[in-house]
Order: C-alpha cells, then sequence, then structure tokens
C-alpha cells in the first residue's frame, strides 16, 4: 500500500465484524462488568445497551403513601471499553426517603442518580415520582413507577406499573408502591415489585422487592411506618461489534482493489 508520503506503518483498511455472546450481563450487587474478548481492532467500536435502575423510594407512614420507582436510565447503543468497569447498586430508600443511585461506571457512565422527589400530592415526571397523599379519612395514593404516574387518591392507589425494556431482555419495569390505607378502607397494591399499603392501625407498609428498584407500601394508621424501597439494578448486554477504517492515504486504483475484494469500509 501506498502512504502517500506519510512515515509510518502501512495500515490496511479493516472491515471485521466480531459477534457479541448475545447473553446480559444482571448486576443485584456491585461489583465489575467485564466484556468479552475481541481483537484489539475493536476496541474503539463497542457498544452495549445499558440499564440502570436507582433505589426505590420508602413508602410513606401514617396512611402514607406508596414510594415512587427509583429513576431508570436506559442507553441503547451506549459506547462501551475494552476494559473492566465498576457497577454500583443503589440501596433502596426507608421510609419517605429516596433510594441511592445505581451506575455502570464506564468512562462515559450511565448512572441512574437518587433525587428529590416531589412534595404531596404532586406527581413528578413519571421516572422517579412519589404518590400524592391524602389524609384521614381519605386514603393516599399509590407511589408512580418508571414512566408512568402514581396512583390517585380516593380508594388507595395501586403503584405505578413501570415500563420494560426488551433491549436488555429485563423482567424489572420498577414498579410503585401501594398507598396506605384505614381500618375498612383497603389499603393500595404495589406493582411490579413495589410494596402493598396497608390498612391496620400502626401497621408496616410492605417492603418491596430487592433488585426491582419499586417503592415500598404506604404505612397504617396511627403512625404506622412505611415499608422500603427496592434496591437497583444494573443490565450490560454487549452488542457486535462492527469495524471499519482505512487509515493513511490512498490511490484511487487501491480504492478500488479494496473495494472489489469487499475489504473497504463502506
Amino acid at each position: 500500500m501506498a502512504n502517500g508520503g506519510i512515515i509510518g506503518p502501512a495500515n490496511d483498511p479493516v472491515n471485521l465484524t466480531v459477534s457479541a455472546p448475545g447473553s446480559v450481563s444482571n448486576f443485584n450487587g456491585s461489583g465489575t462488568f467485564t466484556p468479552f474478548s475481541a481483537p484489539a481492532a475493536a476496541a474503539d467500536f463497542r457498544t452495549a445497551n445499558v440499564l440502570a435502575i436507582a433505589g426505590g423510594r420508602g413508602g410513606g407512614a401514617n396512611i402514607g403513601a406508596g414510594g415512587g420507582a427509583g429513576w431508570v436510565q436506559y442507553n441503547p447503543a451506549h459506547s462501551i471499553p475494552s476494559s473492566s468497569a465498576p457497577v454500583t447498586i443503589g440501596g433502596g430508600g426507608g421510609q419517605n426517603a429516596n433510594g441511592a443511585a445505581s451506575t455502570a461506571g464506564f468512562a462515559s457512565p450511565v448512572a441512574a442518580p437518587t433525587g428529590s422527589f416531589p412534595p404531596h400530592n404532586i406527581n413528578g415526571n413519571g421516572d422517579f415520582s412519589s404518590g400524592g397523599g391524602t389524609p384521614y379519612p381519605g386514603t393516599t395514593a399509590g407511589g408512580a413507577g418508571s414512566g408512568g404516574n402514581g396512583g390517585g387518591p380516593g380508594s388507595a392507589g395501586a403503584g405505578g406499573i413501570g415500563t420494560a425494556h426488551p433491549g436488555v431482555s429485563s423482567p424489572q419495569k420498577a414498579g410503585g408502591g401501594g398507598g396506605g390505607g384505614w381500618p375498612g378502607q383497603p389499603a393500595g397494591p404495589g406493582t411490579n415489585g413495589g410494596g402493598s399499603g396497608v390498612s391496620p392501625l400502626g401497621g408496616t407498609g410492605g417492603s418491596a422487592s430487592a433488585n426491582t428498584g419499586s417503592g415500598g407500601g404506604g404505612g397504617g394508621g396511627n403512625n404506622g411506618p412505611g415499608g422500603g424501597g427496592g434496591s437497583g439494578f444494573v443490565a450490560i448486554k454487549e452488542l457486535d461489534i462492527n469495524v471499519q477504517s482505512a487509515s493513511g492515504v490512498w490511490k484511487l486504483s487501491e480504492q478500488y482493489q479494496a473495494k472489489k475484494a469487499g475489504n473497504w469500509p463502506s
């Protein structure tokens, strides 16, 4: 190959496809992500579908509102390095408290942050909002699921449903917790891992399932405590690597021959 007078090694065009394993790396606890082995030429072309769910919010006390789901961050075809990266899973929040952030710590990280929830009686953006509450003799709303609104007040609200992410084959939807009730007025159920609210006086709201990022259930009257939010989750599905590059300066005849042989990047 002619290199156009450039000093350095001659570089052939690279047109390479490396198939990914097709499996998903699921993290229920903090750890280290290690990418699959591939040629050095593929180092700058790696991508993955990445899902990060923060810990869910804990439910409210005393006929409390159900906790909202933790923040859900989904990045399709995200650029990842060829080296290992730390993964952090956020814990669920206690009563009326936010859950902690979950992060896939690549050079360009994918993070599901913790954050300030909206005040009672106000729905947030649907990503990590808590359901609104109404005082006795009314009943409370359920928390919001990821990508959805909270359950409404009146009869105790069920938690929001949440959103699926087929790009990582993940069953986690980060549902909301159910609202607490009062004797004679049923509490709301949690959804997709969210804790259910309770009605008995002094009763503790249900805890959300681990590694769902779902919200805790609302507590019963007489200062019944709210249930804890579920811990977070991270899923990483590496995609096939397609490498197409041609460095240097090329004669038209060399480009033609490489194209004819199927070796020239498109």
